[in-house]
């Protein structure tokens, strides 16, 4: 089993998030060390134009710092510490070890000179590990923040390496309730803390995205009661981690990732397809998609989720697929794999499709 909450980055098979990369773009800091592996296996994909590499480790998340340069991030397997995996042009070139996270769950690149990764910690519940990547995909710095009682860190977004917007969940013991909590990190603290929920149970972050001061947070709550048993659309929109907007949307569904391309249009994934939000309402729904995680540039996005029972990429012009979707058979059916946009091609990272064995990723690029 993962070693960290899965739960907390997707709570059903509804929620399942899928995250896609295009190849493009503190309290006390620890110490990180880094080293270079080979990749356990490359390859090239038989499905369309896709590019497949066996990367080692079991790999949650990716983000591009330019056009062939990402990073990938998670854990090394079994007891391993959280790694930092360096791909150029989707092959891996270089591992780099935080020894103080359990794992390492999302990322953000703003830019080609560096990322910020978050992960939970190897011991304790409250601290938590926020790593700074440097251009070439080494660990400049590792950071230890502490959280309130309850709250588990799910999504991060940054405009740059000193303004990042942080989603996560915050869980009451005394009632199980969940609600959303949302901060804003400047690269040496975290602030502006927010919690904002319906009252209900299971909240499921779907995503943050951020474009300047504006970010959109999207999600879900399920409500077990009688009266419901259904899910409920949640957006937030928040300037400097301070609440400016939120919306419950009564419709069934829930969202599974948010791409933003000006301060007030974004491009969202949900159970029930595409939406367009204009300032944080839906203006627009296009069933016709893959429903899991979504990169944008521009008005041309990338998605990717599933499609006939398998891992599948389609392309989004303005808020609607331009094509059918790519279906990858090196990928789990299940796979849900994470992405990240730069320029007009993607990187992203899944479990790849093997036969027993410890979970390994697979980057898949077009």
């Amino acid at each position: 089993m993962k070693k960290v909450i899965r739960w907390a980055v997707a709570v059903s098979a509804l929620a399942a998030a899928v995250m896609l990369v295009t190849g493009g773009p503190a309290g006390a800091a620890s110490t990180a060390s880094t080293g270079s592996s080979a990749p356990v296996a490359a390859r090239a994909a038989a499905a369309g134009a896709l590019g497949n590499y066996r990367i080692s480790g079991d790999e949650d998340a990716i983000g591009c710092l330019t056009a062939h340069r990402c990073v990938a991030v998670g854990y090394g397997g079994g007891k391993a510490p959280g790694q930092v995996v360096t791909v150029v042009a989707g092959k891996q070139v270089r591992v780099a070890v935080a020894r103080t996270a359990s794992n390492l769950v999302a990322v953000s690149c703003p830019n080609r000179f560096g990322c910020w990764a978050i992960g939970p910690p190897r011991t304790g519940r409250r601290s938590w590990v926020l790593v700074k990547i440097g251009p070439t995909g080494s660990i400049a710095e590792v950071t230890s923040v502490r959280l309130p009682v309850g709250v588990t860190l799910t999504s991060i977004s940054c405009t740059s390496r000193t303004a990042c917007e942080v989603l996560g969940i915050t869980s009451e013991a005394a009632t199980g309730w969940d609600n959303w909590y949302l901060a804003a990190w400047n690269g040496s603290k975290l602030s502006h803390r927010t919690v904002v929920g319906t009252g209900e149970y299971l909240a499921q972050p779907g995503g943050v995205s951020c474009w300047q001061a504006t970010c959109v947070a999207v999600g879900a709550w399920y409500c077990p009661g009688s009266a419901c048993y259904e899910w409920t659309y949640g957006i937030m929109t928040t300037n400097g981690g301070k609440l400016e907007k939120a919306a419950f949307l009564s419709t069934a569904g829930t969202f599974s990732g948010v791409s933003c391309v000006s301060a007030s249009t974004c491009y969202a994934t949900t159970s029930n397809g595409i939406v367009t939000l204009d300032d944080g309402t839906v203006t627009a729904t296009e069933s016709e998609a893959v429903s899991g995680s979504i990169e944008c540039d521009g008005t041309t996005c990338w998605d990717a989720g599933m499609a006939n029972g398998a891992a599948a990429f389609v392309m989004i012009t303005n808020g609607a697929p331009t094509g059918t979707p790519v279906p990858d058979p090196a990928l789990t059916a299940a796979s849900f794999p994470s992405i990240a946009r730069r320029g007009s091609g993607f990187a992203a990272v899944g479990e790849a499709a093997v036969d027993g064995g410890p979970r390994v990723s697979e980057v898949v690029t077009n």
